[in-house]
């Protein structure tokens, strides 16, 4: 069976080019849907377990059944998953701003031990340089936390507009959208970029059978 690199961590500036992995538990990814595309003439579906499953037809009728599976599970996990999120960001201003208020007590009582006062100042010294370290440590957690939020808050924006995209395709008879939802992870786009193409295909309501995805990403960058 061939296998499927999946992102297991989020960095800052890193492009994300799959959904993002709302599973808690190992045991919840091999059924979970992270991207499916169309590679060698086939239809393939990537699991976030590194599983690929090959469909031979790639018709938009087999697209379309992907894409409602993708939101299913999408709102199957959503609850637990800010939940959890929701916790390690508490979690984290805890020891962002926790460790500051021990510092500022061991400082105090520090400078009330009688020792020689270059010894105070070298503790001192090494205390300050690794609070900021971890300060910044902790920052740096809650502006990943932040990106996975808005990955989040992207796929939502869609699924709850997705109507606003669909158009119909005359060959294969068929619902199809301007904007997919393959389209928002493919091309990690924000929650304001989502935003932007919402607004444009409320307004062109159905004229546009596809739009270029890259632009909006492109102008909101600037």
């Amino acid at each position: 069976m061939e296998k499927y690199e999946t992102e297991e961590e989020l960095e800052l500036g890193k492009v994300h080019h799959t959904m993002v992995n709302m599973t808690l538990y190992d045991e919840e990814q091999s059924g979970y849907i992270i991207d499916f595309k169309k590679e060698d003439n086939k239809f393939k579906i990537f699991y976030a377990d590194g599983k690929v499953d090959e469909v031979e037809s790639c018709s938009l009728h087999n697209l379309n059944f992907y894409r409602y599976r993708a939101e299913n599970q999408f709102y199957q996990f959503y609850d637990k998953f800010m939940d959890q999120v929701g916790l390690e960001s508490f979690k984290t201003y805890c020891k962002k701003y926790g460790s500051v208020i021990l510092s500022l007590v061991g400082m105090y009582f520090l400078y009330n031990f009688d020792i020689h006062i270059i010894i105070k100042i070298l503790i001192s010294i090494g205390v300050v340089c690794a609070e900021v370290f971890y300060y910044f440590l902790q920052h740096y957690d809650l502006l990943v936390l932040s990106q996975e939020i808005d990955r989040v808050e992207a796929l939502d924006l869609y699924f709850k507009n997705k109507r606003d995209f669909m158009v119909y395709n005359q060959d294969e008879k068929e619902d199809d959208y301007s904007f997919s939802v393959e389209d928002v992870w493919q091309n990690d786009l924000k929650k304001e970029e989502v935003a932007a193409i919402l607004d444009d295909a409320k307004k062109n309501k159905g004229a546009v059978m596809k739009y270029d995805v890259k632009k909006y990403k492109k102008s909101l960058d600037k």
